[in-house]
């Protein structure tokens, strides 16, 4: 509440003082004055005027005919006029000019008195002469008439050339973000994300989107995906801007509501073969509204969208019978049993497979003999799961001292209540998260002159989340034995609570652009402030295992894991305050060598500094030598050096070849430095000395866990451990989570070159072969581990004080090359489309540095050679096609009559995509190479081929046949060898889908004066209900010598797949 209170007061100040500091992507105008001889026309007043404030800007020729306007409001259309004496005004009409864009408009004016005009429609689509860059703009009619499932606009991203749709690689956090995308062969985690300007950014997580704007509050879209300008820093990947809407001259506003159920959808194949569908009920509804205060200086704009989600799910549970409960209450009424089985009964007694498993008996894994008491059966259960959302967005737009100075500030929150059913349990036991996801930008511009202008930006990002349980005191109780346990008591994430996790991040930005002659330059920096206070407090709240339901019934615990303080035995959290402090400064310089030919040149230097901690909690691993067999654990004031080298030169150039505007040659290059996301470092609050985790067992004489057993858990001194002089102990062996004191930042080289070819009919054609290489990338890898350690039957380890050792550096190098091309057609003639397709390969040896899905585990195989995990890269997609149109179906449309109105006024849409599938890595469940790592590939019996023959149908199957066919393909490697399968050496399923969109527009014209209208819209998403999987289970298991058989009989078999058709309506009333 105080972080919402100084914003509002914040946003209030800064109008009043005229003092607003903030972002919005700014983009310019540029081109030549000539006469009919085609010479320079000097000292021409060039004005543009924004169609919907009125706003002015102006400047004028040089002497060589040469203007530029610079610093302009993007995602808006102009009016350009040229005015010279002895010559005709000249002007162009519905100049669309997109997000940080420079347009370049040339003027070849007639002879004759000012009082005559030219005028003259602009195109509405022209090439990039000007910018040395491969992007894309997607802009307000696809925006909002698309079929965009969750109204998500980072579905946009999608559809671009060089993209790829990372959703299904598995990879960590690839589905917990709405851009789900890899750029040009980057990684996720590298994309860089802003909304008018400001960082959109989690930067703990990377690449991960804060504020989803709904598409009714978005004017326009843009990906930048190649060479990007010097003024943009942080990150190598994709550059994807958001443009809110701002308010007009006229007021303008909407109603909306969209609605999904799952009695409309279609059933997947596995949902299909259960013979059931998860309910799913989802609600999205809102309002906008804009227009001016004071007409051309004060505008407003401001939107509501807000999110009810209902998604129970049934749970088929095992639980106590209510027999049991009884029993245990009335036999050992002070008993920790009793008083969890009183107050956390499950939601239903059990309905089949009741029986009786024997009678509880002094001693753990002792149980009598039966007793006649039914034990425990099992039950389906509906299980909740919920979302609230709410999404305020407020916007003002101010021009004042007579246009000279510009500023615009938003303000916009995300406040979600959620429950997910799969964190739930059947018990009361609830995880309730809580976000109030915040950011604002502020931007003001002042004109010196029409050659001087300077942009001043203000910046704040916070994304904070809250998950606890509804009952904090009661530990984290499970059962080990399948068949003789029931459901926890607990949620099922509840080890970890609270979660508390609060970000924010501080931005301030200056630049200068100063126009002379043909030279057009701007020089600034950047200030970013992250701040993470954060408590990932795992086994805070301890988990307490027992071996069966008998062992529970007597608090006869088997074992207990706590976070502890080593020396108290005490409960200990590991709450951090992190800061990072990152400067950047630019030049970045457009000069117009001729009329055809602009050179884009620029220099970045980014610092992003090393990771602290307020009251440094800090500790790594220490290196004494080049073996990690003495190293320490370390207390720090920075867990790694500043790295002050990060130089990236830019370059990049456009050449319009006939002069006519009709062809543009573009390349570029450059070298791009990504941050250092906080959770790849953040994860050393779990090592010592600060916090341990300590595990009592039963069966570790001289251990008894049922003494630390209590209702609150408030530690036990038999927990504390003292530390070695390493910090670890070598009875213990903790695990650590530790960094390279040398970590340096991560980069990208991308170089580009690419072609355009205008169209008749408002076409455009677009080719580019993309590449770059990635260098120092990050990698958490086990490194206390050496191959034949486990020759002797034993884990003996390395550095003997510690048990695994992640150890995050810079390891990973990548190479990416592609063919992106597209057809566009901008909005005319009552249709818009897109096709864009990409051939692209990526080869790396990891692509996250926490793994997840078939293509990527944590780390390499064997820690001493990377080379044998180089391989395709996990979201190396081969064939990417995506195709985007709006028709306005022309029938009857236009005219007046009931006929007219019932079958008139359609409009179809849709968005048809294909994706050639992940590779995934097959894996055992041995340990050949005898490092003590259990996940390591076989030996291939023979070449086999990359792509499964039989397509999807065969993941569903069993890709590699039958059981009994496995043994003759994949063979164990012999033990204390290195086998000989690659990484990701294989194709996963592909991934299909055609949505689409019909609306109906009902004209209300005696509600407003400018006329009204009534939508109604029906979306169908992946009309066809295909069947789009997802990975394959990629682990063989073990092999049994003697059947000659693997042990994972759902090997090579896809056993989840994406949604199934699902159907939405919507009504929206414009006015």
């Amino acid at each position: 509440m105080r972080h919402r209170a100084f914003v509002i007061f914040l946003i209030f100040s800064c109008l009043a003082a005229s003092a607003a500091r903030a972002q919005r992507i700014l983009a310019e105008i540029t081109g030549a004055v000539t006469d009919p001889s085609g010479s320079a026309v000097p000292n021409a007043r060039v004005t543009a005027t924004e169609t919907a404030t009125g706003r002015v800007f102006s400047t004028q020729s040089n002497s060589e005919g040469i203007y530029r306007l610079v610093s302009l409001p993007s995602g808006t259309q102009y009016t350009v006029e040229i005015e010279a004496s002895g010559f005709r005004l000249e002007r162009r009409e519905g100049v669309n000019l997109d997000a940080a864009e420079v347009r370049r408009l040339d003027f070849g004016l007639q002879v004759g008195a000012t009082a005559e005009t030219v005028t003259v429609t602009a195109e509405a689509n022209a090439l990039n002469l000007e910018r040395g860059e491969v992007s894309s703009t997607v802009n307000r009619r696809a925006i909002v008439d698309l079929p965009l499932n969750g109204r998500n606009v980072y579905q946009l991203a999608e559809l671009q050339p060089g993209v790829v749709r990372v959703a299904g690689t598995g990879l960590q956090e690839s589905e917990t973000t709405d851009a789900r995308i890899g750029a040009s062969g980057t990684r996720f985690r590298d994309n860089q994300i802003l909304l008018d300007g400001v960082s959109n950014n989690n930067d703990r997580q990377g690449g991960r989107t804060t504020i989803t704007l709904n598409p009714d509050a978005v004017e326009q879209f843009k990906i930048v995906t190649n060479n990007l300008s010097a003024e943009f820093g942080r990150s190598g990947g994709a550059l994807i801007s958001v443009l809110s809407r701002a308010g007009t001259n006229d007021m303008h506003g909407s109603l909306f509501w969209f609605l999904r159920n799952d009695n409309l959808d279609a059933s997947n194949t596995f949902e299909a073969r259960a013979g059931s569908q998860p309910e799913f009920k989802r609600n999205q509804f809102g309002a906008t509204l804009g227009g001016p205060v004071v007409k051309n200086k004060l505008f407003y704009f401001g939107s509501f969208q807000g999110l009810r989600l209902r998604q129970p799910q049934q749970r088929q549970a095992t639980i106590e019978t209510p027999e049991f409960r009884d029993f245990v209450v009335r036999t050992r009424p002070n008993s920790i049993a009793a008083r969890l089985l009183r107050d956390f009964p499950p939601a239903a007694n059990p309905t089949f497979n009741i029986r009786d498993i024997g009678s509880p008996a002094r001693g753990v894994r002792v149980a009598g003999p039966p007793d006649g008491i039914p034990d425990l059966g099992d039950a389906f259960i509906p299980v909740r799961g919920y979302t609230n959302d709410n999404q305020y967005s407020v916007r003002v737009d101010y021009s004042f001292n007579e246009g000279r100075d510009n500023f615009n500030g938003r303000y916009s929150v995300n406040d979600q209540d959620r429950q997910s059913a799969s964190g739930n349990s059947v018990r009361p036991f609830t995880a309730t998260t809580l976000e109030l996801d915040q950011n604002v930008g502020l931007n003001h511009t002042h004109i010196f002159s029409p050659s001087l202008i300077n942009d001043l930006r203000l910046g704040w990002n916070s994304d904070p989340q809250y998950t606890d349980g509804n009952f904090p005191e009661i530990p984290w109780v499970t059962m080990n034995t399948a068949g003789r346990s029931v459901a926890l008591f607990n949620s099922t994430d509840g080890f970890v609570f609270p979660l508390d996790i609060r970000t924010n991040t501080y931005v301030l930005y200056d630049a200068l652009s100063y126009v002379r002659g043909r030279h057009s330059v701007k020089l600034g920096g950047e200030y970013r402030a992250f701040q993470e206070n954060s408590n990932f407090p795992t086994y805070l709240k301890p988990s307490i295992a027992f071996e069966d339901l008998m062992d529970f019934a007597d608090d006869e615990v088997l074992t207990t894991i706590a976070r502890v303080n080593p020396n108290t035995g005490a409960p200990e959290g590991t709450y951090r305050n992190f800061r990072q402090k990152e400067f950047a400064f630019f030049v970045q310089e457009d000069w117009k060598v001729t009329s055809r030919l602009t050179v884009n040149a620029g220099l970045r230097y980014d610092n992003f500094g090393p990771l602290t901690e307020k009251n440094d909690l800090l500790s790594t691993l220490a290196f004494r030598s080049t073996s990690v067999v003495d190293a320490p654990i370390v207390r720090l004031t920075q867990l790694y050096r500043r790295d002050n080298n990060n130089f990236a030169p830019r370059f990049g150039l456009a050449w319009d070849p006939t002069g006519s505007g009709a062809w543009s040659i573009r390349a570029g290059g450059g070298l791009f430095y990504s941050r250092v996301w906080s959770n790849f470092t953040g994860n050393t609050r779990f090592n010592t000395p600060y916090s341990l985790q300590v595990t009592l067992s039963a069966l570790t004489p001289g251990q008894n866990p049922s003494s630390a057993y209590r209702i609150p858990f408030i530690g036990d001194p038999a927990f504390a451990r003292p530390l070695d002089a390493l910090n670890g102990s070598t009875s213990l062996r903790p695990g650590l989570q530790a960094v390279d004191q040398t970590l340096t930042t991560p980069y990208v080289t991308q170089y580009f070159f690419g072609v355009q070819r205008r169209l008749p009919g408002n076409w455009i054609a677009e080719a580019n072969y993309l590449g770059n290489s990635g260098r120092k990338l990050l990698l958490r890898n086990e490194i206390n581990r050496f191959s034949g350690d486990r020759a002797d039957g034993a884990v003996n380890r390395v550095n003997q004080s510690f048990g695994s050792i992640v150890w995050g550096s810079n390891a990973v190098s990548s190479n990416y090359n592609a063919l992106a091309a597209q057809l566009t057609k901008r909005f005319s003639s009552g249709y818009l489309a897109q096709v864009a397709y990409t051939f692209g390969r990526s080869f790396d040896a990891d692509s996250e540095p926490f793994g997840g899905g078939g293509g990527e585990l944590q780390g390499t195989m064997e820690v001493n050679n990377l080379r044998l995990d180089r391989g395709r890269s996990a979201f190396d997609a081969t064939h990417r096609i995506a195709a985007n149109f709006v028709w306005e179906i022309p029938f009857l449309r236009g005219q007046k009559g009931a006929a007219p109105a019932i079958l008139g006024g359609w409009q179809w849409g849709g968005i048809v995509s294909y994706q050639s599938g992940f590779p995934f890595t097959v894996i055992t469940s041995d340990d050949y190479n005898l490092d003590g790592v259990f996940t390591d590939r076989p030996n291939a019996a023979r070449d086999l081929p990359r792509k499964i023959a039989g397509g999807n149908r065969a993941f569903q199957d069993g890709a590699f046949g039958g059981i009994a066919e496995w043994g003759n393909l994949f063979r164990p490697a012999p033990a204390g060898t290195t086998p000989q399968l690659g990484r990701n050496t294989f194709t996963g399923p592909n991934f299909a889908s055609v949505d689409t969109s019909l609306l109906k527009v009902f004209r209300l014209p005696w509600i407003s004066p400018e006329g009204s209208n009534l939508e109604f819209r029906a979306e169908l998403f992946n009309v066809f209900n295909r069947v789009n999987l997802r990975g394959p289970s990629n682990t063989l298991g073990t092999f049994n010598a003697t059947t000659q058989r693997w042990s994972n009989v759902n090997f090579g078999r896809s056993t989840l797949a994406f949604e199934g058709r699902q159907i939405q309506f919507a009504l929206k009333w414009r006015f």
